[in-house]
């Protein structure tokens, strides 16, 4: 009798379960598109109310996709779709709510949503069972929800750490990592190779390992201001290599931190070495011409762009009688008087270059001196002009004056013909204007016979012509930089390779007129580096044959010990 009441009981709860479970597919059904809107219309508020924006149109369409599948899954039990859906907005759609706490806020409004609903539109003793059927619903789809935002953020972090990998191991820069006991705990590939050393010999390793010692003081001190948060940008640092040769790098690093506290430091280091060296014969270059410049017995004066003096020669010196002290920094207007100040003034104002200008310079004696200028523009970039040179010739004194432009211009020539590098000038057209002696031997040519020809179907290879046509039609344009290498095939059909730097030369117009270049053939160094590779991987080579033989000595003597003991 007791099994009896106990069936017909189980039967009264599952027919009653499934009522309610149709009673509350009937008002899911009905009201969809209510509960859809009223749904997002709260949560829009949360979410302004926290500085976020939601896009009422867009979310409301996805909140009434949900009731859709929620109805699906009180009346089949099944949530397949459903958690595909979920799956889709946690990929495309973060925010609608990535954090596990909005999962729980989005899922609570709508039982708030549906409650309201259920009481509307049923009887009290229907309300309770209703709304305890669908929180248990809900409650089970929160936790689906929370798991799939979950498994997609894994899958991101997973990715992102993939990516982040491989641009470390293949940057072109070093990149390390340093924890607080100053040993480098990670070095990237680039930095391994560079340093000659084996990642086994630095990682683990004091970093000032690789520091010569009279700068380790110096990197231990930029090492500590970075372990107490300083970021350092642009630090220069010179870095032994393995073979005892030292390059100068240059360093950026900042401090790692976990839980709010400093666990060590990241850093990227870039070789300088030649860059510097670059720098240093610029430098040098540039003290040398200046030289050349304030000694020329030629009157130089040198303005900015604002028409003030900032170099005035020994050759203007003693034509004006004004020391460089007397003008530097003051309009170069100074020097002259009446119409010929206001002509000077107005020909700074223009790009244009002008020759043969007669004016009068002002000396400081109070006399004055006739004289020839001629004016050219100083760009600084191709467009807008940093200053000019105004180059003044005492006319009075011509003759002198040409016996001493025929010397400049012999010593000039001279320079170029005595070079020990190929000088070549071209025209915009990539025809040949001046070849120097150097160039006549490398290229084992008669230069006049090429004087006018194309540089490029003369003295290159085949596949080289159109890439270097089309690089020196992007160096015309300032696009690349002026320093370049090339092969060049001389005329007996041998192939060097040189190492050019180029200079651009602008007619009074602005327009190019030539293109400088001046080249070294590098054709030996490049196979001597070749061969020292070489050298060095057959030593390699023959340091682990010397080394497995050792240890197979060994092993004998060993084996040899052994049997000596047994007999």
């Amino acid at each position: 009798m007791n099994a009896s009441l106990t069936a017909m009981f189980k039967a009264h709860r599952k027919t009653m379960g499934k009522q309610l479970e149709e009673t509350l597919v009937l008002l899911l059904r009905k009201y969809k598109k209510k509960i859809a809107r009223e749904w997002a219309t709260r949560l829009k508020e949360i979410a302004e109310s926290r500085g976020q924006r939601l896009s009422f149109p867009k979310h409301k369409q996805r909140f009434e996709k949900v009731v859709e599948y929620i109805t699906e899954e009180i009346e089949t039990g099944e949530t397949e779709q459903l958690k595909r859906f979920f799956l889709t907005i946690a990929k495309r759609s973060p925010s609608f709510g990535f954090s596990i706490e909005e999962v729980h806020i989005g899922f609570s409004v709508l039982k708030e949503v549906m409650y309201e609903i259920i009481e509307e539109n049923t009887s009290k003793p229907e309300q309770v069972k209703l709304r305890r059927l669908f929180r248990r619903v809900v409650d089970g789809d929160t936790i689906l929800l929370a798991k799939a935002f979950l498994g997609v953020r894994e899958e991101e972090l997973r990715t992102s750490e993939e990516k982040y990998r491989f641009l470390v191991e293949n940057s072109t820069d070093t990149i390390f990592t340093i924890g607080l006991d100053a040993k480098f705990s990670f070095i990237n590939k680039h930095g391994i190779r560079t340093s000659g050393f084996s990642e086994d010999e630095l990682v683990g390793k004091p970093f000032t390992k690789i520091i010569p010692k009279k700068d380790r003081k110096k990197a231990m001190g930029i090492f500590r201001q970075v372990m107490q948060g300083k970021t350092i940008r642009n630090v220069e640092l010179p870095v032994l290599h393995k073979n005892g040769e030292v390059v100068i790098m240059e360093f950026r690093a900042k401090p790692i931190y976990k839980e709010g506290k400093s666990i060590g430091g990241i850093g990227v280091g870039r070789d300088i070495t030649e860059r510097k060296k670059m720098e240093k014969q610029l430098r040098e270059t540039t003290e040398r011409l200046k030289k050349i410049l304030m000694d020329s017995t030629v009157s130089i004066i040198i303005v900015d762009k604002k028409g003030h003096i900032e170099i005035f020669n020994k050759g203007a010196q003693k034509l004006t009688g004004y020391s460089q002290t007397d003008v530097v920094g003051k309009p170069v207007d100074i020097l002259f008087s009446g119409e010929d100040k206001k002509v000077i003034v107005e020909l700074l104002k223009t790009k244009a270059r002008a020759k043969g200008i007669e004016a009068v310079f002002r000396k400081k004696n109070g006399k004055t001196v006739p004289v020839a200028l001629s004016i050219s523009n100083l760009y600084g970039n191709q467009k807008n002009p940093s200053g000019a040179i105004i180059i003044a010739i005492d006319v009075s004194k011509i003759e002198r004056i040409k016996q001493e432009l025929v010397r400049e211009r012999d010593f000039a020539k001279k320079i170029i013909e005595t070079s020990p590098s190929l000088i070549v000038v071209l025209d915009k057209r990539g025809r040949i204007l001046l070849l120097n002696k150097w160039a006549e031997k490398i290229l084992k040519c008669d230069r006049e016979k090429y004087i006018g020809k194309s540089w490029f179907t003369h003295f290159l290879r085949k596949e080289d012509i159109i890439p270097l046509k089309k690089y020196f039609k992007e160096l015309l344009k300032g696009n690349v930089k002026h320093r370049h290498r090339s092969r060049v095939v001389t005329t007996d059909g041998k192939t060097r390779t040189i190492e050019w730097d180029n200079a651009i030369i602008y007619d009074e117009k602005g327009d190019i007129e030539m293109i400088i270049s001046i080249g070294r053939d590098i054709t030996e160094q490049l196979r001597l580096e070749e061969e020292l590779k070489k050298r060095l991987k057959e030593l390699e080579t023959f340091k682990k044959f010397a080394v497995g033989r050792e240890l197979r000595i060994i092993e004998l003597k060993n084996r040899i010990k052994q049997l000596e003991a047994i007999r």
